[in-house]
């Protein structure tokens, strides 16, 4: 039997016309997304390590990247020894500053454990503290004690369950709150 274009439902006319146009839409929407995804990865590889010249510049960038930077700079995050200075502290501190400054959010907690000399400096652990703080007039840095990066690690994990796919993307701002 054969079918004229007059027998068929105004809907199936519809996509049968449409249909190559949304699976190509559909497709280049993919292949911007895995851009996008490649473009935060390449970024967050390198960010505040000796091999980013801008660290700054570069939490810039993951904000245009948007919302598929968020779970990288999470998943990227990890323990490190609070007095050791070098790229891959450095590395953890600018991943916590770029997730501040695009989501703002921010997790402090008190510490159960014996300050290390360095971090007594500035620390006070009666005082609830974040992944990191910096002593803006000596421009030291201090990671908190491994209790207190383990909570604000897991914190970012349950937001990001809870918020990933509905949060807000800050307004980026140069060296702001988020920096300290």
């Amino acid at each position: 039997m054969r079918h004229r274009m007059g027998s068929l439902p105004i809907f199936a006319v519809l996509l049968i016309i449409f249909m190559p146009v949304l699976c190509f839409l559909s497709a280049d929407n993919n292949e911007a997304q895995d851009t996008r995804v490649s473009r935060a990865a390449a970024i967050i590889h390198i960010l505040g390590t000796a091999q980013d010249p801008d660290p700054n510049a570069s939490v810039g960038q993951l904000h245009e990247v948007g919302r598929e930077a968020v779970p990288l700079l999470i998943q990227a995050l990890h323990i490190v020894d609070p007095d050791a200075g070098g790229d891959e502290w450095l590395h953890m501190v600018w991943c916590e500053r770029a997730l501040r400054s695009i989501t703002g959010q921010r997790f402090t907690f008190r510490t159960l454990m014996k300050l290390t000399r360095w971090q007594r400096e500035h620390l006070n652990p009666k005082e609830p503290m974040g992944y990191f703080q910096e002593w803006m007039s000596r421009a030291r840095i201090y990671v908190a004690p491994r209790d207190v990066q383990e909570k604000v690690i897991a914190s970012w994990r349950a937001w990001l369950k809870k918020n990933g796919k509905i949060f807000t993307i800050q307004h980026f701002e140069p060296y702001g709150d988020w920096y300290f």
